[in-house]
């Protein structure tokens, strides 16, 4: 009941999170490009992008323990993956902490979403430091197993991805560990934790069709076990990004908005980029400019959640007009993967706020200027 609540309560308030987040993001990275400004300038802008980027992340936390955050998943080697987290994980921790990693997997396949499976492998050893304040070990392995009865109710037998997070520390008391995945539950000194943690750990493992298990032992240490799903799919080919963005050749965007800073915040990055634009607040006039311009409109960019109109019944409109029309969907909703693959079937695209920059204007270019 408290997770569905959670669940409710962080959909509701991300949209509005995310529009304010945009504005502060997107104009704190343009003002980082801007290579006239003095070094100390530059450097407080930085602190309020870095500030806005954690109050984003902060957002992702509470939708990932809510299973409603938004996934971008490929298939990846684990085995790498892990070998180049705990490079950059040694790095960050305590010299007193050392992290050992063992594997006979030369190569260990999984589809997942790069970025969360780093968050939960961060916040898990954290959380093995946090309990060994004195410095030890933090020993993780990683195998594949056949699980022929599984332990969970939801699990099916069958090949499974199990990665161990093993520490020596304090152990976590029993009449705790039925609480630790619990939202905004957390044993750490006020300041010192915003018991999200491990609740993003569980939510993410859930999202991806994967379990977690933790056995734990007063005076003598914890492990954390996760299990996710094998695939035999190849693995999905990186894309680099580019080093600055693409700019326009003119062409006109149609920007359909009803957040008048979001709407704002568009019309001047899309005008520093070389493109025209005409900006609305809703969904009935786009449509009236639109027939008014259609010949002008090279693409049309457009929240999914306006009054009056939803930009879902927009786009509809729209493509009966003109099938070929490129619309791209903004939103700071939370769409899961089964709604994207449905607001795909209609939308040329679909980015979630905050972006950054740099992506809204690759994709922007690939739709215009791709052959």
């Amino acid at each position: 009941m408290l997770c569905r609540a959670v669940g409710q309560l962080a959909a509701g308030i991300a949209h509005d999170f995310n529009n304010i987040l945009t504005g502060i993001i997107g104009y704190a990275e343009m003002l980082m490009a801007e290579e006239e400004l003095p070094y100390y300038i530059k450097k407080r802008i930085d602190m309020i992008l870095q500030s806005g980027l954690r109050a984003a992340n902060m957002v992702k936390q509470i939708l990932d323990f809510s299973r409603k955050s938004v996934s971008e998943e490929a298939v990846f080697d684990l085995t790498s993956f892990l070998k180049e987290f705990l490079r950059f994980a040694q790095r960050v921790i305590p010299e007193n902490i050392r992290i050992d990693f063992s594997t006979e997997l030369e190569q260990c396949r999984i589809k997942a979403d790069p970025a969360k499976i780093q968050q939960v492998f961060t916040n898990l050893v954290v959380n093995a430091k946090d309990a060994m304040p004195d410095g030890g070990n933090i020993h993780i392995t990683l195998r594949k197993e056949y699980i022929e009865n599984p332990s969970f109710a939801e699990m099916a037998p069958g090949d499974w991805i199990v990665i161990e997070f093993t520490d020596r520390g304090c152990g976590i008391p029993s009449d705790i560990l039925p609480h630790i995945f619990e939202p905004f539950f957390t044993t750490k000194p006020v300041g010192h934790g915003t018991g999200l943690g491990l609740p993003q750990v569980y939510g993410i493992i859930r999202q991806h069709g994967g379990f977690i298990d933790v056995r734990s032992m007063v005076g003598c240490g914890t492990t954390f076990t996760i299990f996710l799903p094998f695939t035999a799919e190849d693995i999905t080919a990186t894309k680099e990004k580019p080093l600055s963005c693409p700019q326009g050749r003119g062409e006109m965007i149609l920007i359909v908005e009803d957040n008048e800073e979001v709407r704002s915040f568009l019309v001047t990055f899309l005008t520093e980029l070389q493109y025209r634009t005409i900006s609305v607040s809703n969904g009935l006039e786009a449509l009236d400019v639109y027939k008014q311009k259609k010949s002008e409109i090279s693409l049309i960019l457009t929240d999914l959640v306006m009054p009056e109109m939803s930009g879902l019944e927009f786009c509809k409109k729209i493509k009966q007009l003109h099938p070929d029309a490129k619309i791209i969907a903004i939103s700071g909703y939370p769409l899961m993967s089964d709604d994207q693959k449905y607001m795909l079937e209609c939308f040329d695209r679909i980015v979630n706020k905050p972006f950054e920059i740099k992506d809204m204007a690759v994709v922007i270019s690939e739709l215009l200027h791709s052959r």
